[in-house]
């Protein structure tokens, strides 16, 4: 990845800065964290004071694992075909015929197999060198992800060949789930929609738009609800993802700033809501 000089030069400024300066050119207003109040602002709270090794371990795709494992059961893990330091070192035969290439310290960074017989080995290797050259932290300066060691791991393929199955976002306050996000239509039309722990669908949006109709209660929801309860337990603020299969619940990843803390919801007034569900260890008695 080529580091241009601009670039060079804006590494180089303080994270309270950058943060700053991003917060107020994307919400107009100059960024509260002495007193915070909305959401937005009490994750930038987080990002700043929260320096638990645990949170780099659960934002790491790899180190997670143990995490999961250890809380809720190994059942609920994807089939882990692989860890790599590099792509150098893939051995794509030993892969089965579909599968999902993720980077360990980036948000977003997944390649699709479908077929592997039809995989590109020399681009997804160039593309998954480039990634890893580069952390997630600096874009938003999230410290969740400063520290994760750059690494790709293969694994299992969930759901239809042509078809995602619909992605389950518990946000957790203080081990308690209180909204689930749900997108839906990855590979067609990306959707999203919010959810209370009733099946209610919130009157509020980020970013895309609400699916025509509403999606249907999930088979696992209480299994869901009471595995998002143990993942998030003595953390102030964190998203569990999991998804829904036929047979079982399995986990997706676990997020601490969603939108690198810079989401605008409509109506604006849910991020003072949200955020006054976020008690900071300042908050408390």
């Amino acid at each position: 990845m080529i580091v241009t000089i601009h670039q060079w030069l804006h590494d180089r400024r303080p994270d309270s800065w950058v943060q700053r300066r991003q917060f107020q050119l994307n919400f107009g207003r100059p960024l509260n964290v002495n007193h915070p109040e909305t959401f937005n602002e009490k994750l930038h709270w987080l990002m700043r004071n929260d320096r638990r090794p645990v949170v780099t371990q659960c934002s790491d795709k790899f180190a997670v694992r143990d995490y999961v494992r250890d809380r809720v059961g190994a059942s609920y893990l994807t089939k882990l075909y692989g860890v790599w330091d590099g792509p150098g070192t893939m051995d794509f035969s030993t892969m089965p015929s579909r599968y999902v290439l993720k980077t360990t310290h980036g948000s977003g960074q997944n390649i699709l197999v479908p077929d592997s017989s039809r995989l590109d080995q020399y681009e997804a290797r160039r593309q998954l060198a480039s990634w890893l050259t580069r952390s997630n932290y600096w874009l938003w300066r999230e410290w969740a992800y400063k520290h994760i060691p750059p690494r790709v791991i293969a694994e299992e393929w969930l759901g239809e060949m042509q078809q995602s199955p619909p992605d389950y976002k518990f946000s957790c306050f203080s081990g308690v789930p209180k909204v689930i996000q749900v997108d839906t239509g990855r590979f067609t039309q990306p959707c999203r929609a919010f959810y209370d722990l009733d099946w209610n669908v919130l009157p509020f949006d980020v970013k895309l738009k609400r699916p025509s109709q509403p999606s249907p209660r999930p088979k696992h929801l209480d299994e869901m609800l009471h595995v998002a309860h143990i993942l998030s337990r003595d953390h102030p603020f964190v998203r569990v993802d999991l998804y829904d299969l036929p047979s079982r619940v399995v986990f997706g990843e676990m997020t601490w700033y969603p939108g690198g803390a810079s989401d605008h919801y409509t109506p604006e007034s849910w991020d003072l809501t949200l955020g006054s569900w976020l008690r900071l260890p300042s908050e408390r008695e």
